[in-house]
């Protein structure tokens, strides 16, 4: 399996600095083949300091999939063969890379046991994170606010976590499109209640997971997104990052001045 990886980042002609953030990440793992990571920090237009709060979270997330992550995989994984050892179904891991297939499924299998870790740290760096913002505004005199939606996608099954309204689309298979449950309660850094909403699931075939900001989607045209997406989510990062643009000079010709963030994943097998 395959992973398509694209982003794109346009700023805006408003007034004030930029006030959102991608971050894209993607490792390769003889052990698990690919694993991709992806941040988009939108930050609240109409708050000072609102930059300073998504570059915050960008850079923290990132080092939480760089420095921590490959641990949580590591006990994971250890836990999982340990399970099979006691049911008598014990396997070398050189057996277990024979093909992709196995392979595949030995993946899924440790990302499922790997889950509560990563949820469990996630929720920690989150209240990191948000008293880090808030004291930072309270230095500085201000009130910074940012929403974040993360996506980390390992063989084809992922994990998403937000915080503020949601920010992800999905396209599927047979040109259906979805959103992740929306749930206004769950806060938005630098506001004194933070409760990150998870939503797990599987990337079908030829379909993938578009995390935007509000600039690049708030005079979108949903059906021009998901006719483009339908079509180009199966071919090349190049033609994929070719839409992405096409879709930020759409919503310029419309009049969006703010910033265009959009990070898109595929997975292909």
């Amino acid at each position: 399996m395959r992973i398509r990886a694209c982003v794109s980042t346009d700023t805006g002609s408003g007034k004030g600095a930029c006030t959102d953030a991608a971050v894209l990440k993607v490792a390769s793992s003889s052990r698990y083949g690919r694993i991709a990571f992806a941040v988009l920090c939108d930050g609240d237009e109409e708050s000072y300091g609102a930059g300073k709060a998504s570059a915050i979270v960008a850079e923290r997330m990132a080092e939480w999939f760089q420095d921590e992550l490959p641990e949580i995989l590591q006990d994971a994984e250890l836990e999982l063969m340990r399970a099979d050892e006691l049911t008598g179904g014990a396997r070398m891991l050189t057996e277990v890379l024979k093909t992709d297939d196995i392979r595949a499924g030995f993946t899924s299998g440790m990302f499922d046991l790997a889950q509560e870790r990563i949820r469990m740290r996630l929720l920690e760096i989150a209240d990191e994170l948000n008293t880090r913002i808030t004291g930072y505004g309270r230095l500085h005199r201000m009130h910074p606010r940012t929403a974040m939606t993360c996506l980390l996608l390992m063989g084809c099954d992922y994990l998403i976590m937000r915080i503020g309204p949601t920010r992800a689309f999905m396209t599927t298979g047979d040109s259906r499109v979805r959103m992740p449950a929306e749930d206004e309660t769950a806060g938005i850094f630098g506001q004194e209640d933070v409760r990150p909403v998870f939503v797990q699931g599987r990337v079908e075939k030829e379909a993938g997971v578009l995390l935007y900001s509000d600039g690049f989607i708030r005079k979108q045209d949903p059906e021009l997104l998901k006719k483009l997406f339908h079509k180009y989510a199966r071919y090349s990062e190049r033609r994929i990052n070719d839409t992405l643009r096409k879709l930020t000079r759409f919503v310029r010709k419309r009049g969006e001045r703010e910033d265009a963030f959009a990070v898109f994943l595929s997975c292909v097998r």
